[in-house]
């Protein structure tokens, strides 16, 4: 069995990579390594928040930006650190319960 992803931002970063490389029609995403998720569980979270009106639009655009970069923002991108860190903060209490994210 797979191990728990260290942290909510890897858990994000490996999500959202996978799912662009299924949607560009990629069929094996091998080099994204195993997990103890499919993406669609950590999308679907993601998209749950969206729903309830617990982060935005931009929230979204932020998680895309910097996943596709490969890395969460640093303290030279002060908004985007800013809203990254709100959808964290959110993600990680049921990615934990989950068991997605280590506790």
């Amino acid at each position: 069995m797979a191990e728990p992803f260290k942290s909510v931002d890897v858990a994000v970063i490996w999500a959202v990579r996978a799912f662009v490389v299924r949607c560009s029609g990629i069929h094996s995403p091998g080099s994204l390594g195993v997990s103890s998720c499919l993406p669609d569980d950590i999308i679907n979270a993601i998209n749950r928040l969206w729903l309830r009106h617990r982060i935005t639009l931009d929230h979204v655009r932020v998680l895309r930006k910097w996943a596709d970069a490969g890395c969460a923002p640093d303290k030279r991108d002060s908004r985007d650190l800013m809203m990254w860190r709100e959808v964290m903060a959110v993600l990680k209490p049921d990615m934990q319960l989950r068991g997605i994210v280590a506790a």
